[in-house]
């Protein structure tokens, strides 16, 4: 095998790896708020957090979620018209 296909598979790999530890469930994310299932379908309606659907699943990315986190002054539980975005 040449040098350069060996590179070309290390650079896929670390790729493919970066890109695993970006993605997050919603089990991740629910346990990262400590929320239900419920709200986070409710903010993920409203729009307080970006995500992704892929086939029949749905994903979240880390940088995404630390954005909207920032834009929202560091509480996603930020009170909204009188009432929590829950």
């Amino acid at each position: 095998m040449s040098d350069s296909k060996s590179s070309e598979r290390t650079d896929k790999s670390l790729l493919i790896q970066e890109l695993k530890e970006n993605i997050l469930t919603r089990k991740d994310v629910m346990e990262i708020f400590q929320i239900s299932q419920v709200t986070l379908w409710k903010w993920m309606r409203k729009g307080v957090l970006r995500y992704h659907n892929m086939e029949k699943s749905v994903f979240f990315l880390k940088d995404e979620i630390l954005s909207d986190l920032r834009n929202n002054g560091g509480s996603l539980r930020k009170r909204h018209r009188g009432s929590q975005i829950e």
